[in-house]
């Protein structure tokens, strides 16, 4: 068609910028136009080493796989890969929309942050987001072990079942595992809202005397009209005998 197809130069410089061929199979392995407007969409190179840096096809379907550049500031934003084996480390969209959805890095260090897949199933297991505000609200890693130490989901629903932390200081406060069953141990609740119903003493293996105190008020109430009731009645009775004993 008279047109160049490789080896572009769209500057005038005298420089290849667009559909480059490094390898010298009449291929373009880098900078390639994929819409035929000039511009490079596949296989990047932003720093002139010859070597594509974002929005690299690892497929060789013409779209992006790795490193995407979803804003057009010249730096990856989605799938990107930190290791360099050609596989997405870090903000990996799993559904294609062009958002990421697990291991997400939110401060911008490279390291996934929240949503974080720990078994590589492309689903959360740590630091799960679940409102969508960008900060751990289930299965939190306090200590940076890859493993949940607050408010922990223990049945998959997506609420915190053990180790709940109520205050926000990362600390667990509510149905506190001691013993790692899974299962809490002390400051027991009824429910997501309450407050602990129930503390019961832990050795350290699952066993010990266990003295309950009650916090609730509504239960504290019962026991009280529960004992007035009690008084009440043996009041009546003392009365009664002494009726007896006058006759």
């Amino acid at each position: 068609d008279g047109k160049p197809d490789v080896n572009i130069d769209t500057d005038g410089d005298g420089k290849p910028d667009v559909n480059i061929d490094t390898d010298g199979d009449g291929k373009p392995d880098v900078n390639i136009d994929t819409d035929g407007d000039g511009k490079p969409d596949v296989d990047i190179d932003t720093d002139g080493d010859g070597k594509p840096d974002v929005n690299i096809d690892t497929d060789g379907d013409g779209k992006p796989d790795v490193d995407i550049d979803t804003d057009g500031d010249g730096k990856p934003d989605v799938n990107i890969d930190t290791d360099g084996d050609g596989k997405p480390d870090v903000n990996i969209d799993t559904d294609g929309d062009g958002k990421p959805d697990v291991n997400i890095d939110t401060d911008g260090d490279g390291k996934p942050d929240v949503d974080i897949d720990t078994d590589g199933d492309g689903k959360p297991d740590v630091n799960i987001d679940t409102d969508g505000d960008g900060k751990p609200d289930v299965n939190i890693d306090t200590d940076g072990d890859g493993e949940p130490d607050v408010n922990i989901d223990t049945d998959g629903d997506g609420e915190p079942d053990v180790n709940i932390d109520t205050d926000g200081d990362g600390e667990p406060d509510v149905n506190i595992d001691t013993d790692g069953d899974g299962e809490p141990d002390k400051n027991i609740a009824k429910g997501p809202n309450s407050n602990p119903d129930m503390n019961l003493p832990n050795n350290g293996t699952g066993e010990g005397s266990a003295g309950v105190q009650t916090s609730d008020r509504n239960l504290l109430e019962e026991y009280l009209l529960l004992l007035a009731a009690a008084i009440a009645s043996l009041i009546g009775l003392l009365r009664k005998r002494k009726w007896f004993e006058e006759q």
